[in-house]
């Protein structure tokens, strides 16, 4: 009986050693910024956490476009931990209508190694934006 008891005890120990592991979350996986003029150049800041039981490790952050970038404060974030995840979105030079960019944050977090961010915009020429101003 005591052998059970060792061998389930050991069971246990080892499951939860695999089960440990970083975890990485947003509060959100989108933002659309709305109606913006054509040149803007727009910020906005989310929560990146680490909702495991291990350090999450940032290994990169990469845009699909060089109109956006992005940065986090912390790369190592311990269990629990929440960092600001800063995005840059510079319109200039885009086309009229509905844009989308993502970025996508490299981890070590083995469950999602890549976690992707979408941004959307509708963005509108200078020129009709001042139009719609004047009406």
């Amino acid at each position: 009986m005591k052998y059970f008891f060792l061998f389930l005890f050991l069971i246990v120990s080892v499951r939860g050693e695999v089960m440990a592991a970083p975890k990485a979350g947003l509060e959100c996986h989108e933002f659309d910024f709305g109606e913006v003029i054509e040149g803007d150049v727009l910020e906005k800041s989310f929560i990146l956490s680490n909702s495991g039981d291990e350090d999450l490790i940032i290994k990169g952050i990469h845009s699909a476009c060089s109109c956006t970038t992005a940065s986090i404060e912390s790369y190592n974030l311990k269990p629990k931990e929440k960092t600001n995840f800063n995005i840059i979105y510079n319109t200039k030079g885009k086309d009229t209508g509905k844009d989308d960019e993502s970025i996508y944050i490299i981890s070590n977090d083995p469950i999602s190694e890549m976690t992707k961010f979408t941004i959307f915009a509708q963005i509108l020429e200078r020129k009709e934006a001042l139009n719609n101003d004047n009406n």
